[in-house]
């Protein structure tokens, strides 16, 4: 096995190869498959436990620019022949064969090339590399689906990276931190001691009741900031229609502003 540099996929870059290997798969269906169908292709991530095993060698294509096995759970190449060409069972399995086995090279070019890479490795029939069965050596499994037919196909980390290659981001420069508070939202709340009032005067109040208060519209008042208590003095002002507050000129807790 060779040294594989990075681990696991994460799931951007997964969903940018599947959206890529199905638009390849579409493209290529539409060119070897009889009763082609966009709504009848699918290409979908699986995990590595999903994958079908079988007894049969999977089909793969090794090179050191990447490599990708395609598993077909014991469905042989006439078999795979007979339903991109639409024939029934019985049909010159030579013939089917042949079929099976241009189409399944025509993929994997359309997907190495996609890659980058000109000259595709064959398909044979071989023991696959820990590179194209594991997960966590950035092995990507997909199934397709056409029709009836559907068939696993990995991808190793090395092709995985030419076909989506991992975007480069650039460092941002922290915020300052009096930049960053000072964006911050705070509820204030200005509080005017409004003075003694009888508690007969608060027995029966009633809408429209007025109490007067024995504290003049230029005594001061306190502000308070929600989580910090009080923080200043000021005197209630009017700006348009809106109540306003203005500052006597020094803070009571300045600090902790």
């Amino acid at each position: 096995m060779s040294e594989i540099p990075f681990g696991w996929l994460g799931e951007s870059r997964r969903s940018a190869l599947r959206a890529l290997i199905a638009n390849e798969v579409t493209e290529w269906s539409s060119d070897w498959w009889m009763h082609h169908d966009v709504d009848d292709v699918e290409v979908s991530s699986i995990g590595q436990e999903d994958m079908v095993t079988s007894h049969a060698l999977p089909y793969t294509s090794v090179s050191p620019s990447g490599s990708l096995a395609m598993r077909f759970g014991g469905k042989d190449m006439d078999a795979i022949g007979r339903h991109l060409a639409g024939a029934v069972d019985g049909a010159d399995a030579g013939w089917a064969q042949r079929i099976g086995e241009e189409a399944l090279e025509a993929l994997t070019v359309r997907l190495f090339r996609r890659a980058g890479v000109a000259h595709a490795p064959r398909l044979s029939e071989s023991i696959e590399s820990p590179d194209l069965e594991c997960d966590y050596f950035g092995a990507m499994h997909s199934r397709i689906v056409l029709g009836r037919l559907s068939w696993g196909l990995t991808i190793d980390r090395r092709l995985a990276d030419r076909l989506a290659p991992a975007r480069v981001t650039q460092g941002t420069a922290l915020t300052s931190r009096a930049t960053a508070i000072n964006r911050a939202g705070v509820r204030i709340r200005a509080i005017l001691d409004f003075g003694l009032v009888n508690l007969t005067d608060l027995s029966d109040l009633s809408v429209g009741e007025i109490l007067v208060s024995e504290r003049g519209l230029q005594d001061s008042l306190q502000l308070h900031l929600e989580g910090h208590g009080l923080v200043a003095g000021g005197y209630l002002k009017r700006r348009g229609t809106r109540r306003a507050v203005m500052l006597d000129g020094h803070s009571i807790h300045g600090d902790k502003l």
